[in-house]
């Protein structure tokens, strides 16, 4: 019944809903309660109803008690009856149904003023006011935070800089210094007190002591509700840290500095003491940790100013306790300290000062600033692990706070990348879950051969979908909204829909209650333009209703549109109401939103609504009412056709220029129509010059033409992030460089034209395209920032300038640098192509790191250059400048101090040395050959290592998120394998068993990678889900007699049932005397009918033939088994999706009833004959597909296909080879010796043999040892017979390993191996990276280096030519490839030994070029890293014996310190060609280790998943009993129970593990586990196999802890219990403290309970850790519908046991007689 009152929660509430069916359930075995609980609840009925017409009579307010006094009487009575029947007359009755103790509550019935509600209201502000409650979200509660936040962060950044370097100040007035002038002593008196300074201190101090008191008066919000009241607040609040911290904030410290006696001390000591005030800095914390749990914000952005601020507070803390730590006493200059206004302070005592040899005294800094300015940098070069080491550490005490800075910054910058990538990964891991459902659906499409139109369609809608719902939903699935509580479901669709479902006539005067709970069942579809949303004569029961867009209803021939009908409109009514066929197609015209109401959905809502329902029936019943309708639309479409005809007769033009496919790029406007002037008209007189410039086209932004244009649009504005930048730093002076930049202008020019014309999409996704409003839109959006960045701003300059003399060139090119705003548009592409789901983002992903990379390192080094030279604004030349090519450098800067001689360099090679920096920056290396030398180049620095370490950790962390993503798939399957192998492992199967099972999940695997196939199409439309799956299967249903010739529409709905499975070779797909309900069609492979013990092979199926259509019918038992021969692709068609299809179609089901019938008499007949024949006894696959000859069958075992799991060897057929008598004796014997050793070769092997399997790990270990010495001794000409003779061995080892794999068979895509000889070598020989990559790769070039020259020339010659061997890289590449896919493998220890293989050959290949660089055949240069470390030799005959040993020692300690931005310093780059490679090497090693750390990331990430998600759902029930204040005992019973179900299993449920596996799989294993258990309980002796088998499937795996009670007497249940593991006891009677009995395994109990609806007869408890199996009533039930002999044994046995017994506590019986109709 409707609800009488509507109840809102006043607080948080927590429910707990007891719904109708699970009472009613709970009932069923309560009749006698049932009754009695009917009568009270219509007594309370009628209660209410008196109730109300007291309250219409005037009476208001009634008390509860009044209202219930009777009902509770009633109540207790019928507690007192329930207590009789069961026998407990110790237990109090508890009244049920009356919730509400009686007057305690008072139901209220409102008949109040406005007077009252107005005196209410002030009640209510008067009590609020009394209490002095502020509410979090309050306007003063909100700036009141925010005021804090910010005082605080002042005071963390403003304290410890005043606290080290302002007191310098101070200090300067110690009694150790001379004074050399009154003026300077009465400043530094001056500056002493700082009273405007302590003022600010103080009055932040006051807030923060005023902010503890507000925080006693704001409420506090939790899971469980808000505080409001003073005494919860402050409980709350005072038994936090954070009452404890902001206490130890405020504390005055400060007022210690009293007792000290000298004025500067107490000055240094009053500020120091104030520092206490830092620990303030959690509120930051805790604010940036509550926003993060907040929804209603950008996560990401919060982390990034969340590692903004800390990186810049933790860098300023490092600086300061850096300088305090050298300056704790004085002036940090040993001599001088030079002061603002140039006079000096003379130090009397030089053992006063600052510590002797700190790195201050390396800095030549002139004020405080400068020295925290060098602090900082020092704290950025330390933090980053840039190090440049040109300040350091000197004393103990400094060292150790340089590590205590290296560990923070580590910890820093590596929480900041690990939080990256978890931001990126979650946020990026709905689109990977959609792309694997897409480019599976792809594959499926593509295997089953579609048409390129059909696939595009569903792509298309998918990639729609993604947009629209981000990967989270799916239409037709479950609501986006589905956990939010019902009414606030409801209410959400019912504003949705009151516009579209509320104004149809059909539902226009329903309930409003019945419209909400309607509108919640509606599924929402997206449609792209051309896209048919029904088809005209297609049965269906569903109706649509237009939210967004149009749609077209069209002619019976699709030529013409009928209509055209808009949001509100709606059409399908017919098939929702009468059932019958669509009488006209819709398509949709534009993008268009459309929700679906199906019958099965409206029908649910009728229950609720009996009259609704009653009237709905009765217009579906007026067939009257249909014909009318169906000749109305008869009638209109011959009168579209007459006006049709005379429309063609007047104009033949007519229909093709309506449905003419126009031009997919650009749409030309007719400019003499009213549509395209009227905008016009509309405008003043400067938008009608405006509109005069305007075209009449518009660019469509999906048209090719639009696309290229964007593509050079974006490569312009890459190119000019280059050309500007080299322009304004390094070439000003370079008239072609203008000249390009100025062409690279005119085409941005051009292109702010065209925006003008660019079509868009609307908020209701109509695509515009006028001019007008082309122009608007643009105005409105980039126009302002495209102008900006491309506004001629060197005119300005030369306005002001009028020169081109000097460096004003160079400062027109400096103020073009706005071009750069240009960049904006590389994001967007790049995130335009990232978002789309229908293509693979990795190589974009790639594509883009590249391009930031280069702009990111070319950005750095053109400022470092630009920092040291840049544009002189006057016309003579500073004194502090020096002249290099065009520029004029600082002398004090970067430039100055190099070794390089940087003045005489080109302007070239200053660039590579500018980029050498950046690189050796940004990556963190931070050699210190080139470092900063002023203020100015320390600021640029630190802000370059902290961007580097950031670009850098964006770049892994972008790695490890998309390996994170794309791996979670297989780690989420590997997890199940995991877990099938150890279920098969605990549960003892037999290794055959196991073996197949691991297979074939091996093999689904590879086939599906862990998509479902049967939900790949879900969520399309119904429309298109048909006209897909009617593409595929409509040749195979009409190949079927029962279903030929019938309608199309039929076709499709039995199509869109079909499912596809996979077999493997050798597996059953059916059992003789199985019950079988489903249909089976081959798609690909070959089956074979055997018999009974799969022996005999009586016939064969292959592609296109069909079985089982007698079962699909009359679900009868198999009447032959059927395994697969080889790999098989099938698609079934089960009983239930046909019997559903025929509900709408009674003729055909009539035709496919007695078609049928024929065919199981035919069958029946053919038996006859068989069991007749005594020759050859032959079992037919029932309903086999009837040939009227069998042709001869070939040996097929040589073209066949085998699995992986197939033998060692696969054998071919044998070539018979008939005798030759000898005419010639020995040329006989030589050709039949050469017979013999051609059929001996034409063996095939199994790829995943050990031999095979030992030889492609001995050949891939090979290329890696030859790899490192075909390089060593091609870079360091190192000649070694050892060396050689290994070479030459393993090329030997390679040569065979061509031969093997000429026989190795090969797997298609499908899994099957190939065992044909000639296939399989055939196959090798078209490899792309198979025969002619081996034979290249093991070409014997060296011996060309015999033809001539000395021995030291061949040498050379001969480890040039042995370079081509690296070709081999390729299969070392393609080996762990191809290892990581497999699955019994360990994936972490398999890509840790892929990366130890990577690191140690790329380490081994850029130290050998990098000694190759600086020494080619070994002569080293003078101006290289070699000749610097002392390897530079006139006389090669001076080098020592161990040369090559210690050079390639440096050249790894190079390359490992740079690849790992370790970057010592001792070795670095001189020449230019060593700079370039040295900056390679350092950002190659970013990525390098970069892609690592993200692999590892991912590796271990995937891998924990499953118990990360497991303590999630175990913190969750933690919470819950907490919540719920459970005792402690039995909470730790619950948690015990919960670790010790992921100890068992992993927390995977065993009971739906094999639900993917093949039906018979699932027997075998149920069987072989379950078939002891079941064949010792009576009942089931008797049973047959095939019931024994299916059965075994219903049970249920249940664990115990030890001393559970698994059930209680009296207890409710249906289920009996098998022991597969442990002990278990039965109690003694009521006692439940006496065993009276121990059951063991094997042993079962309470299958009473199967038969009979009686209580628990006795307790039982688990002794010890027990695995029970569990079958309960329902689940035999379903089995026992197709055995009904073994129904009736198991009654007859079950009566002869249990009959008196369940008699005599008049129990019903679960499996009655029943009459049976054959």
């Amino acid at each position: 019944m409707p609800r009488t009152n509507g109840i809102r929660a006043s607080a948080h509430c927590d429910l707990m809903v007891l719904d109708r069916a699970d009472l009613q359930n709970v009932l069923h075995h309560y009749p006698e309660v049932a009754k009695k609980l009917q009568q009270i609840a219509e007594e309370r009925c009628d209660a209410a109803g008196l109730l109300e017409d007291r309250a219409k009579a005037g009476e208001g307010v009634i008390p509860a008690s009044k209202s219930m006094k009777r009902l509770s009487i009633i109540s207790a009575q019928v507690s007192k009856l329930s207590a009789k029947l069961t026998g407990k007359h110790e237990v109090q009755a508890v009244d049920a149904l009356n919730i509400e103790e009686a007057g305690s509550e008072w139901v209220t019935v409102h008949r109040g003023t406005c007077r009252s509600r107005i005196e209410k209201q002030i009640e209510s502000v008067k009590r609020t006011f009394s209490k002095c409650i502020l509410m979090p979200n309050s306007r003063f509660a909100k700036y009141w935070e925010r005021l804090v936040l910010l005082l605080t962060l002042i005071i963390v950044m403003v304290y410890p800089y005043v606290a080290s370097f302002s007191v310098i100040q101070f200090q300067r007035n110690k009694n150790n210094w001379v004074k050399l002038s009154s003026k300077v002593r009465s400043s530094s008196l001056q500056n002493t007190g700082s009273i405007p300074l302590l003022t600010c201190c103080y009055i932040m101090d006051f807030i923060l002591f005023c902010d503890i008191f507000v925080r006693l008066r704001t409420a506090v919000v939790t899971p469980n509700g808000t505080y409001k009241d003073f005494k919860s607040i402050r409980d709350h609040y005072v038994n936090s840290w954070g009452f404890v911290v902001d206490v130890l904030a405020v504390l005055p410290l400060d007022l210690i500095c009293l007792y000290t006696q000298d004025t500067d001390d107490r000055t240094i000591a009053l500020y120091r003491l104030r520092l206490n005030r830092l620990v303030k800095y959690w509120r930051i914390l805790d604010y940036f940790k509550n926003l993060e749990k907040d929804l209603n914000v950008k996560i990401g952005t919060i982390r990034v100013f969340k590692f903004v601020i800390n990186i810049s507070l933790l860098s300023h803390w490092s600086a300061c306790f850096w300088y305090i730590v050298a300056c704790i006493t004085g002036m940090c200059r040993k001599d001088l300290c030079p002061s603002s206004d140039g006079l000096q302070f003379v130090l009397t005592d030089p053992g006063d000062s600052c510590n002797e040899g700190t790195w201050v005294d390396q800095v030549n800094a002139t004020s405080p600033f400068e020295e925290y300015v060098s602090a900082l940098y020092w704290a950025a070069a330390t933090m980053t692990s840039t190090g440049y080491g040109d300040i350091s550490a000197h004393t103990t005490v400094a060292r150790f706070i340089s590590v205590v800075a290296m560990l923070v910054g580590l910890l820093l910058y590596g929480y900041c990348l690990s939080s990256i990538a978890a931001t990126l990964a979650n946020s990026d891991a709905p689109r990977v879950g959609f792309q694997e459902k897409l480019f599976a659906v792809q594959e499926f499409m593509k295997d089953h051969g579609l048409s390129n139109d059909l696939t595009n369609r569903v792509i298309n809608y998918l990639s729609l979908v993604f947009r629209k719902h981000r990967g989270e939903a799916m239409p037709g699935g479950e609501l986006l909204m589905h956990d939010m509580p019902i009414r606030l479901q409801q209410d959400v669709a019912f504003e949705d829909a009151k516009n579209t479902i509320g104004q149809v006539p059909l539902f226009q005067d329903c309930d409003e209650a019945f419209i909400r709970m309607l509108a919640l069942q509606t599924h929402a579809y997206l449609f792209t333009p051309g896209d048919v949303i029904v088809y005209e004569g297609d049965m269906g029961r569903e109706m649509y209703f237009i939210r967004r867009g149009t749609c077209e209803i069209m002619s019976k021939d699709m030529t013409r549109v009928v209509s055209t009908i808009g949001p509100g409109h709606y059409f399908g009514e017919v098939g929702l109401i009468f059932g019958d066929y669509r009488t006209a197609t819709v398509r949709a015209a534009s993008y268009c939103e459309v929700l679906m109401l199906q019958r099965p959905a409206l029908d649910e809502v009728l229950d609720h609504f009996p009259l609704i329902a009653k009237q709905f029936k009765e217009a579906a019943e007026n067939k009257n009412h249909l014909l009318d309708l169906q000749k109305a639309c008869k009638q209109k479409e011959k009168q579209e056709v007459r006006t049709a005809a005379s429309v063609l007769d007047e104009d033949s033009s007519y229909e093709a220029t309506v449905h003419k496919p126009s031009d997919a790029s650009v749409k030309v406007f007719d400019v003499n129509t009213d549509d395209y002037l009227n905008p016009f008209r509309e405008l003043n007189i400067f938008g009608r010059i405006f509109s005069k410039l305007l075209m009449s086209r518009a660019l469509l932004s999906d048209g090719k033409y639009c696309k290229w244009w964007e593509i050079l649009r974006v490569a312009v504005a890459l190119i000019s992030t280059f050309t500007i930048t080299l322009q304004a730093c390094f070439l000003h002076t370079d008239v072609a460089l203008w000249g390009f930049n100025y062409f690279l202008d005119i085409i941005c020019y051009v292109d702010m034209y065209l925006k003008f014309h660019m079509a868009f999409n609307n908020s209701n996704s109509v695509q515009v395209t006028h001019p007008l409003s082309t122009a608007k839109h643009y105005l409105r959006t980039n126009f302002v920032l495209d102008l900006l960045a491309i506004f001629p701003t060197e005119l300005i300059a030369y306005a002001v300038l009028r020169t081109f003399s000097g460096d004003s060139v160079h400062i027109y090119a400096l103020v073009r640098v706005n071009r750069l705003l240009q960049l904006y548009r590389v994001p967007l592409a790049f995130n335009y192509l990232e978002s789309g789901v229908e293509r693979e983002t990795d190589s974009i992903r790639k594509v883009k790191f590249l391009f930031y990379l280069l702009i990111f390192i070319h950005l750095l080094a053109c400022a470092w250059y630009f920092n040291a030279c840049p544009p002189i604004t006057t016309t003579d030349v500073p004194a502090d400048r020096f002249k290099t090519n065009i520029h004029y450098c600082y002398t004090n800067s970067w430039t100055n101090y190099t070794a390089l001689d940087f003045r005489t360099k080109s302007i070239g090679v200053q660039y590579i040395i500018s980029l050498y920096w950046a690189s050796a920056t940004g990556a963190s290396v931070g050699y210190g050959d080139i470092h900063a030398n002023n203020v100015n180049e320390m600021v640029l620095a630190l802000l370059s290592m902290i961007m580097g370490i950031v670009f850098f950790g964006y770049i892994i962390a972008s790695v490890a998120a998309s390996l994170a993503n794309a791996d979670a798939q297989r780690a989420r399957y590997q997890e199940k394998l995991t877990a099938v192998k150890r279920y098969l492992k605990d549960h003892q199967s037999n290794k055959n068993l196991e073996q197949r099972v691991i297979t074939y999940y091996n093999y689904l695997w590879l086939r599906n990678k862990g998509v479902d196939p049967d939900s790949l199409f879900d969520g399309l439309p119904l429309s298109l889900k048909a006209d897909v799956t009617l593409n595929l299967y409509q040749e195979m249903i009409n190949k079927v007699p029962l279903f030929q010739d019938k309608e199309v529409g039929f076709q499709k709905m039995l199509s869109m049932c079909m499912r596809p499975v996979l077999f493997l070779s050798g597996e059953y797909v059916v059992r003789k005397f199985d019950f079988g309900k489903e249909m089976f069609f081959i798609h690909r492979g070959i089956v074979e009918v055997v018999s009974e013990d799969g022996c005999t092979v009586y016939d064969t199926m292959e592609s296109g033939r069909y079985f089982g259509e007698i079962s699909l019918v009359f679900s009868c038992p198999r009447t032959a088994s059927i395994r697969a021969r080889t790999n098989v692709d099938m698609f079934t068609l089960n009983k239930g999706s046909l019997d559903a299809a025929l509900t709408h179609y009674p003729p055909i089901k009539e035709s496919i009833y007695k078609v049928a019938e024929e065919r199981i008499n035919a069958v029946r007949k053919r038996s006859k004959a068989h069991i007749g024949s005594l020759k050859k006894p032959e079992e037919k696959a029932e309903g086999a597909t009837p040939d009227a000859e069998t042709e001869d069958k070939k040996d097929k075992q040589a073209n066949g296909k085998a699995t992986s799991a197939g033998p060692t060897i696969l054998e071919e057929t044998s070539i018979e080879i008939d005798e030759v008598q000898t005419v010639s004796g020995r040329c006989c014997i030589t050709r039949n010796y050469l017979q013999w050793f051609l059929d001996s070769n034409r063996f095939v092997l199994n790829p995943d043999s050990k031999f095979v399997v030992g030889l492609k790990r001995v050949t891939s270990f090979l290329i890696f040892l030859t790899t490192w010495t075909i390089l060593y001794q091609a870079c360091f000409q190192v000649s070694s017979n050892y060396i050689l003779v290994f070479s030459y061995v393993s090329e030997a080892v390679f040569v065979f390993e061509i031969y093997v794999k000429f026989h190795v068979s090969c797997a298609n895509e499908y899994g099957d191996l190939e065992r044909d000889f000639n296939k399989v070598y055939k196959s090798y020989l078209k490899k792309k990276s198979g025969f002619i990559l081996d034979v290249v790769a093991a070409l014997p070039l060296d011996i060309l280096a015999l033809a001539g020259g000395d021995n030291k020339q061949k040498f050379l010659a001969l480890t040039i030519l042995r370079l081509i061997h690296l070709v081999r890289l390729y299969r070392l590449s393609e080996f762990f490839k191809s290892w990581e896919t497999e699955l019994n493998i360990n994936v972490f220890h398999v890509r840790m030994t892929k990366f130890f293989v990577i690191l140690v050959i790329v380490i081994h290949f850029f130290a050998s070029l990098w000694y190759l660089l600086a020494c080619p055949n070994k002569k080293c240069k003078k101006e290289s890293w070699a000749a610097y470390n002392g390897y530079y030799y006139e006389n090669p005959e001076d080098k020592p014996k161990m040369y090559e040993l210690y050079v390639y020692c440096d050249c790894i300690y190079w390359c490992v310190a740079t690849l790992t931005s370790t970057g010592y310093g001792d070795i670095h780059a001189y020449s230019t060609v060593e700079m370039v490679f040295a900056s390679f090497v350092m950002v190659a090693g970013q990525v390098l280790f970069g892609s690592i750390l993200g692999n590892i990331a991912s590796t271990l990430a995937n891998a924990d998943s499953g118990r990360v998600s497991y303590e999630e759902k175990l913190d969750a029930i933690k919470n819950q009993m907490k919540d719920q204040k459970l005792p402690s005992k039995l909470r730790n019973r619950v948690i015990s129970y919960f670790d010790y179900l992921w100890a068992r299993h992993n927390g995977v449920d065993q009971y739906t593990l094999f639900h993917d596996a093949q039906y018979c799989l699932q027997t075998d294993i149920g069987f072989t586990i379950n078939k002891g258990l079941l064949t010792k309980v009576e009942i089931f002796k008797s049973a047959e196999d095939s019931f024994l088998r299916a059965l075994s499937l219903m049970l249920r795996p249940v664990l115990f802890m030890p001393n559970d009670f698994i059930v209680r007497q009296g207890d409710v249940g249906d289920e009996m219990y098998f022991i597969y593991r442990g002990t278990v006891e039965i109690m003694e009677g009521k006692n439940e403290k006496k065993v009276s009995k121990l059951l063991l395994e094997g042993d079962h109990f309470d299958d009473i309970n199967l038969l009979y609806d009686v209580p628990r007869r006795r307790s039982v408890r688990a002794r010890t850790h027990v695995d029970l199996h569990a079958l309960s009533c329902k689940d035999l039930k379903s089995v026992l519908e197709q055995f009904t002999s073994v129904r009736t044994a198991i009654r007859d046995i079950g009566r002869n046991k249990y009959w008196d017994y369940a008699t005599s506590v008049g129990a019903q019986e679960h499996f009655p007689s029943q009459e049976t109709t054959v």
